[in-house]
């Protein structure tokens, strides 16, 4: 993927950058736009969202993944443990807030 992300309204994501997850808007205290990563091959499991007691954690970008699909989706992924990758779909995060700009 990418090394860096411009998102639609102009701030820069870098590979190897800090972010810091804001509250969770999802169901069951789970972020919405913060899915469970398969580090094989880096696709999004849409059906695993990461819990929500993680609010003001920082996250290291590990990688960038665009989808290949039509309507692309752009996802921040990082690394939460070490079996486990999660992946910020940045656009929809940033207006819910769900990560910290």
């Amino acid at each position: 993927g990418p090394d860096t992300y411009v998102t639609s309204t102009g701030i820069t994501y870098k590979v190897g950058q800090k972010i810091t997850l804001g509250l969770s808007t999802g169901q069951n205290d789970c972020y919405k736009f913060i899915v469970r990563f398969n580090p094989f091959g880096y696709i999004p499991d849409f059906t695993e969202h990461f819990g929500g007691g993680n609010a003001t954690q920082e996250v290291i970008i590990k990688k960038i993944v665009v989808t290949k699909e039509t309507s692309q989706m752009v996802f921040l992924v990082f690394k939460y443990d070490a079996l486990r990758r999660y992946g910020i779909q940045i656009e929809p995060a940033l207006l819910a807030k769900e990560i910290v700009q």
